[in-house]
């Protein structure tokens, strides 16, 4: 399964969003979006219902958080790269550092990396208010990709020069979306 989809649509805000399917359930696995400025990706791994408690080691403080509802990795134009977390009343970013502006990035930079396994069912269902603007999710299968039992959908923001460059690495399919300059490309890899 080798393909490229281009799923741009009349206006600048692009998604990309991938879903399996076992014993006629539809689980919502990873759902990417791409403006050309930000990149987001909820994962149904970072998206389950629960509760989060937090140590920051560096300053000693520790937090309940409380019960989450939304978890997301981001690509800012500004080059920060975070992972957030949100309550109802509350929204923190865990995990923050800075990388290459967008528009300055040369080959490709890595966004995430989310495990998809392909012949049982997720442990829950990721419930996230952006896969309702979603059209037609890509459906992974184990029978599309090979047998393999499971894949890596690896996300990567790639200056468009670079493309062909990325794809030609060992891949099972790829999927990309984006105008202009820099790309948001998604590739799947065996587990």
């Amino acid at each position: 399964m080798n393909s490229t989809n281009s799923n741009n649509t009349q206006s600048s805000l692009a998604y990309l969003a991938f879903q399996i399917v076992i014993r006629k359930v539809h689980y919502p696995a990873a759902l990417f979006r791409f403006d050309g400025n930000d990149a987001y990706c909820w994962s149904w791994l970072d998206n389950g219902r629960g509760y989060l408690s937090y140590a920051d080691l560096s300053s000693g403080v520790s937090e309940n958080f409380g019960k989450t509802r939304e978890c997301h990795t981001t690509y800012h134009e500004s080059g920060v790269r975070q992972l957030t977390v949100s309550s109802r009343k509350q929204r923190r970013h865990l995990i923050r550092g800075h990388h290459t502006p967008i528009s300055l990035i040369q080959q490709w930079k890595g966004l995430t990396s989310v495990p998809i396994p392909l012949t049982a069912p997720l442990p829950w269902m990721m419930d996230i208010s952006h896969w309702k603007q979603v059209r037609k999710p890509i459906t992974l299968s184990a029978d599309g990709f090979q047998g393999h039992e499971g894949i890596w959908l690896r996300a990567y923001l790639c200056a468009s020069a670079a493309l062909r460059h990325l794809k030609k690495r060992q891949n099972l399919g790829t999927w990309s979306i984006g105008r202009g300059a820099t790309k948001l490309v998604i590739i799947s890899e065996p587990m």
